[in-house]
Formats: structure tokens, sequence, C-alpha cells
């Protein structure tokens, strides 16, 4: 378990019970380029994981962190070996592809975000450098034990991937799942965490105005 904030954040293997959670919607892009690091809303946890070294991309920190998050995963380092991608030189995608966290032969595993606010809306962002095509999703709504998996994300040593997701909380937990195909290593080198805020109600009565006066010009 982690803790930073007010955000905990638990990844294990799947053979827990899902905790259920709110439908999230999901989306997958190479990632070439600092600008594929989302700066929405504001920061909640960020961390590069399978090394003791923090980097900074695109303002946001990623805490380096030694603690395994995918179980019993053990670590890997010198692994990305795709050199210079977009506009990273190969020392910035090194500085965060080339550590991970690896768990072998386990096929899936379930990630708990905790200590959330009911009715706030998130935004988490998994960073992948290579290895197996990976499964994510979310738990189903009925909270079976079946998993709702949404986009498949294929990587390859040069052509790290950013798969973001986004959903509004309904409960303090949210459970994210992964799976790659049966005695294939699940992976993960970096993730963060953002909380998105909900428009203000100034910003609401000026998008109002300018429906107002645009509606007097017609």
């Amino acid at each position: 378990m982690k803790t930073i904030g007010n955000i905990s954040l638990a990844f294990g293997l799947l053979f827990a019970a899902p905790i259920q959670g709110a439908v999230m919607s999901f989306t997958s892009s190479v990632y070439d380029s600092d600008s594929d690091i989302s700066t929405n809303g504001t920061l909640v946890i960020a961390h590069n994981l399978g090394s003791a070294t923090s980097v900074t991309h695109n303002g946001v920190t990623f805490v380096g962190s030694v603690t395994p998050v995918l179980g019993t995963a053990t670590f890997s380092t010198d692994y990305y070996t795709g050199g210079a991608i977009g506009s990273l030189s190969e020392a910035d995608a090194n500085a965060m592809l080339d550590t991970l966290d690896f768990v072998g032969g386990v096929g899936s595993s379930l990630t708990t975000l905790g200590s959330l606010t009911i009715g706030a809306t998130y935004e988490i962002q998994l960073f992948y450098s290579s290895g197996p095509s990976h499964d994510v999703g979310y738990a189903t709504p009925s909270g079976d034990a079946s998993e709702q998996y949404e986009i498949n994300v294929s990587v390859t040593s040069t052509t790290p991937q950013v798969v973001t997701g986004t959903f509004t909380a309904d409960q303090a937990l949210q459970d994210i799942h992964s799976a790659v195909a049966g005695g294939q290593n699940l992976q993960i080198n970096a993730y963060q965490l953002r909380l998105i805020p909900e428009p203000s109600s100034a910003a609401l009565f000026g998008l109002a105005g300018i429906g107002l006066v645009l509606r007097r010009r017609r």
C-alpha cells in the first residue's frame, strides 16, 4: 500500500474479489513526447517504478519508487532499448522507460485506488515501455468476478504506450484491472493520478453570460 496525501494505491493479484467502482473510459496513444504526459487538474500521485530516482517530464515529477506495486513484483533496469522516440531524446526516454515493475506468468492483476472523493472526477495514466499486449479495464458495475476490459494496449520496444483513463468516483475505492495472455509478464513503468476539477460556478456563470450576449446579437 502506498499513501501520498489522501490517496492510497494498492496493487495486487486478481484473486481478490472485485471492489467494483465507477465505469471508466480509456484511450491509448504512443508515448513519444513530454506533451503526452497530462497536466490536467491537480496532481495527486505519480511514481517512476523500479527506480529510486525521481524524474520530471512536462512539469510532472514522477517520484522514484522501489516498492513493488504489482503484488510480488520484481524490478528490471536497463529495460528499454528503443533509443530516441519522437521528440524524446534517448536519455529522456530511458529516464522513465528503463525501469519497471513486473510479475512473471500471472496473467492478470488488480489495482485499487483508495481514499477517493465521491463525486470527484479523476484521470489516471499508465505508462508501458515494451512487452506483451495488455488489456486494461475496470470492474463491472454488477461487481461480479469478470472484468470489463476497455482497451488492448499493443507495445513493443520501440513503441511505448500511455493509457489514459477517466472516471467519476461513486465510492471511495476504484478497481482497475490489467491482463495479458497466459504465461506472459505483467508490467508497468510509471503511473500518475490526477484530480480533475468540475467547472466552477463562476465559470459556468461566465459561459451563460457569453451565451446571452450571442443570443442578443443574433
